[in-house]
């Protein structure tokens, strides 16, 4: 449906490049599945959101084998244009090189973008030995008011973990440090790790569930981030040298 598509691109579009040499991560990959489900990709090569869902095919040929359309950023902001939230479907016609959208009597057509989107599926951990579960409004609340401080440092965030607490501390030569703590669940080895904090924001904002999972191996690997409770969007950021 309209809705859906427009939820997908809400939750990957924010993770893509704004402006990129390599022009083919300046935008989104629709990969289509042979068992009719749509992976959508969006990447900076510092973070990378995915999200699935079913999809309707009426052309049976392309489920033979794995689909990948390239579409550019700019493309995809003049899709979002032409969605509402609304029940009505729509219709995606996938030519050689080019794609149609058309939602009710609007027609978009949009050229794919020639190259290889990176190997997304290497850059998703599959192994951790941390999971922390926060509650997302709280998450978003602190993250905000503490990353304020390190605006012009990158809005570099500390977090330090400890048995359902998170302390999260930000500083900036000029105006000293902020320090505030969220309750968790969290039962493993203590542990610090630091991010750029608009990813994080970013990330949750995209959520809806009351609760957020974070997945972690150790302060060096990618962190995967999600709803809790739910498998259909993934994100994954990397974590900074504090």
């Amino acid at each position: 449906t309209v809705s859906l598509l427009d939820q997908i691109i809400e939750r990957s579009l924010y993770a893509a490049k704004e402006a990129e040499m390599r022009f083919f991560i300046n935008g989104l990959l629709f990969k289509i599945m042979p068992d009719n489900t749509l992976i959508v990709v969006g990447t900076d090569t510092h973070r990378l959101a995915l999200v699935s869902s079913p999809l309707e095919i009426k052309d049976e040929a392309i489920l033979k084998e794995p689909k990948d359309i390239l579409i550019s950023k700019r493309a995809i902001t003049e899709i979002k244009k032409i969605l509402s939230d609304t029940s009505d479907m729509v219709n995606i016609t996938i030519g050689k090189n080019h794609v149609l959208f058309k939602v009710n009597e609007v027609d978009l057509l949009t050229r794919q973008v020639e190259g290889t989107f990176p190997d997304y599926t290497r850059a998703i951990p599959e192994s951790f030995e941390k999971n922390l579960i926060v509650d997302r409004n709280a998450f978003i609340k602190t993250l905000r008011k503490v990353s304020v401080i390190s605006k012009e440092r990158g809005y570099i965030v500390k977090f330090d973990i400890s048995k359902n607490l998170l302390t999260l501390t930000a500083t900036d030569p000029d105006y000293g440090e902020a320090v505030d703590e969220i309750e968790t669940d969290y039962n493993a080895e203590p542990f610090s790790i630091a991010f750029n904090a608009r990813y994080l924001l970013e990330a949750a904002n995209a959520m809806a569930t009351e609760r957020v999972v974070m997945r972690f191996l150790d302060a060096l690997k990618p962190v995967l981030m999600q709803p809790e409770g739910l498998d259909d969007y993934k994100c994954v950021i990397m974590p900074l040298r504090s």
